[in-house]
């Protein structure tokens, strides 16, 4: 028996009826690894969540990398893994947005389950990067002779360079489905994305957690001689673990999105993922004391502009009247 559900029809004749039926794709099926088979009105209601979330997502995003490559005192390794975890996402979002329903190629639906398998991994990645980057600074204590930028690219982009290099080679057909630009549950293949992420978030909470041992155990002698420094890296290791928790451990509903009656799990899972740029934005931007402050300059800024470009054109008009005194605008 078909579906007729999510289809309308198109053309009638003596021998054929064809139906054109809508691809409503979510974010739940990114940890779908049991294959649920969901109603029309809860596909129709997770895809209208997804993407005005991921719509949301995407200009926060955007407005997150542009503060941390402009603002000029937030340059530096952790700034570094920042822009590369706020690109990852950035991407892996627009991809998702423009391009998981499109099913009509097949060649061109699994090169975007190719790259959205890539750029979500290299997330997760980058986010392990920046709990290990807390752990080396606490170890060497602020020592910056050495740059390890280097070493996070290697393992931030080749890590999931070599997973789906691996997926890719096992079975091309993995990626791309009759339904989705995704990753097929056949063969547990949805594993390569799933196994990974879980990997990832047990490694990164046991790395955060490390990280504030070492800060409570050792502030009070360590830091001693500058109490900012502890003061910097409790702020560093707070801001990471609420990202770890808020795009971390909120992909752990997918792992129960397991049928149809936890659909309720999909739901959560659907709203906290596709608002990630917006959870990201406020706990590394909006909170972040630093980021604040080159925010207030840059207002300040724009509301004096005015004011001094006028002050050339009064020297102008004060030449050209054949007054030649010499003007010293005020502080």
């Amino acid at each position: 028996d078909w579906s007729q559900e999510g289809c309308s029809l198109k053309e009638v004749n003596n021998t054929h009826v064809t139906c054109q039926c809508d691809h409503l794709t979510n974010f739940a099926v990114l940890m779908d690894v049991s294959g649920v088979e969901l109603g029309y009105q809860h596909v129709l209601s997770l895809t209208f969540i997804s993407y005005i979330g991921c719509i949301i997502s995407i200009i926060f995003l955007a407005t997150s990398w542009l503060t941390f490559q402009c603002l000029g005192s937030l340059q530096g390794e952790r700034n570094s893994i920042h822009k590369n975890l706020v690109f990852c996402l950035f991407a892996a979002e627009v991809i998702f947005v423009f391009g998981i329903g499109r099913t009509e190629q097949k060649v061109a639906c699994a090169a975007i389950a190719l790259l959205l398998h890539f750029f979500f991994l290299s997330a997760f990645t980058w986010m392990l990067m920046e709990g290990i980057h807390i752990v080396v600074m606490l170890v060497q204590v602020f020592d910056a002779a050495k740059s390890r930028l280097k070493y996070y690219y290697l393992v931030g982009y080749g890590a999931p360079v070599i997973v789906v290099a691996t997926t890719a080679t096992t079975d091309f057909t993995a990626y791309g489905t009759d339904n989705y630009c995704w990753l097929t549950t056949q063969n547990w293949f949805i594993w390569s994305f799933a196994g990974p992420v879980a990997l990832v978030l047990a490694v990164n909470a046991i790395v955060l957690s490390y990280s504030m041992s070492m800060v409570c155990r050792h502030s009070a002698y360590v830091f001693s001689q500058d109490r900012s420094q502890s003061g910097t890296f409790r702020a560093w290791i707070q801001g990471a673990l609420a990202i770890e928790v808020l795009l971390g451990l909120t992909w752990v509903f997918g792992y129960f999105f397991i049928n149809k009656e936890t659909v309720a799990v999909a739901y959560i899972f659907t709203i906290l993922n596709s608002l990630q740029g917006l959870f990201i934005f406020i706990f590394h931007c909006a909170m972040n004391r630093k980021v604040r402050g080159e925010y207030k300059k840059l207002v300040r800024l724009s509301k004096r502009a005015p004011s001094t470009t006028t002050k050339p054109q009064s020297n102008t008009a004060r030449k050209q009247s054949g007054s030649y005194e010499l003007y010293v605008p005020s502080s």
